[in-house]
């Protein structure tokens, strides 16, 4: 009976122990929800850096929530897509956090604007996307290998082209029309006759002659 009234006691006692530190137990009251609204950038300049940025508020008043940390991430392809942190803020007295980012690739490219929370404040994140520009090229690459040499090739090989041509009409015209001999007139011509040898005229009438 003593063994049975001590277990009882110490029942009573524990659950008694119990509902008193329940009943001094601060109550937690829930997170108020929050609201990021994201303000994308006004239209990017060729090469240069953009303003992204994002808008806190009190998900049930719409008061804007300031003194509070805004984190921002660009989903990158290196290595599989990811998340990669570009920067963070502290929202200011209108709920609004901003960054400067300047973009390593051309381009859609996708942010996100992430609130993490706090004691009083539920957690957030909004998305948004933008194209960004590459610079803009202020001078003309190099020409480099047969690239020169390509621009002024077919104007050699017609010339080229052009030189042999007259060179072979001058060749032809001159095999063809020859150099014509003028014969003095009254000269004796001798005309070889087959079988016969013709002695020159003078040596003829030398030998009659004598």
């Amino acid at each position: 009976m003593a063994v049975g009234n001590l277990i009882r006691t110490a029942a009573v006692l524990v659950v008694a122990g119990a509902m008193l530190w329940l009943a001094g137990a601060p109550v937690v009251a829930s997170a108020t929800p929050t609201v990021l609204t994201a303000l994308p950038p006004a239209e990017q300049e060729g090469g240069k850096a953009v303003t992204i940025a994002a808008r806190l508020t009190d998900g049930s008043t719409n008061r804007p929530l300031g003194s509070l940390n805004v984190q921002f991430f660009v989903m990158t392809d290196v290595f599989g897509p990811r998340l990669m942190s570009v920067g963070q803020a502290i929202t200011d007295t209108t709920g609004r956090a901003a960054i400067s980012y300047k973009p390593s690739w051309e381009g859609d490219t996708k942010v996100v604007a992430r609130f993490a929370g706090s004691a009083q404040f539920a957690a957030t994140e909004t998305t948004f996307q933008f194209v960004a520009v590459g610079p803009v090229p202020v001078h003309q690459d190099a020409s480099f290998g047969l690239e020169p040499i390509r621009a002024w090739a077919p104007a050699v090989v017609v010339v080229l082209v052009l030189g042999v041509w007259a060179t072979l009409i001058a060749v032809v015209s001159q095999t063809v029309l020859g150099l014509r001999v003028r014969i003095p007139e009254g000269a004796p011509v001798s005309v070889p006759i087959a079988g016969t040898h013709l002695q020159p005229a003078s040596e003829d009438i030398g030998d009659g002659a004598s």
